[in-house]
């Protein structure tokens, strides 16, 4: 059985290949953003886990916590297509080995793809790593489409 809130299509926009910044905000309110280099789906459960190295986004992790608010907005590079997921951190744990080679090979992936639209590795590579990669377990609440647009900011679901 799915989750209805994030369906079989939107989980395969999410898991990629799509670059992914989340957004959260600290306890004095100040916003906080990172860079997702994977994610993974599960349509039965509706957990969206975002894969991001804390050696780099170290601002936004000392922002997040379990319960704390987060937004995951997954955009396709080659054309704009857009979704973002609201909700809530419910665990952030460090990556295993298994996810880490997901990581590296979705790394790769984009690279590729980003390759084809004129962005060298060069200027990449301190944006994908998988230093100190953890998994930060997000349960969404409401996703928007955010295709840039007239659809734009659209609610396209959300949990009752």
């Amino acid at each position: 059985m799915t989750n209805a809130l994030l369906t079989p299509e939107l989980a395969a926009h999410f898991a990629g290949p799509s670059m992914t910044i989340l957004a959260a905000r600290d306890d004095r309110f100040r916003a906080a953003i990172a860079r997702s280099m994977s994610i993974t789906c599960d349509t039965g459960t509706g957990h969206i886990d975002v894969f991001l190295t804390s050696a780099v986004w170290t601002d936004f992790m000392r922002a997040i916590k379990p319960g704390a608010v987060i937004a995951v907005t997954a955009t396709h590079p080659g054309t704009y297509v857009s979704y973002q997921a609201k909700g809530a951190v419910e665990a952030i744990d460090p990556a295993d080995d298994c996810e880490a080679a997901r990581t590296r090979l979705n790394i790769e992936r984009m690279l590729t793809m980003l390759g084809t639209l004129g962005a060298t590795r060069r200027q990449l590579t301190h944006v994908f790593s998988t230093d100190g990669l953890v998994r930060v377990r997000v349960r969404p609440t409401d996703i928007f489409a955010q295709t840039p647009g007239p659809g734009a900011g659209a609610r396209i679901g959300a949990v009752a």
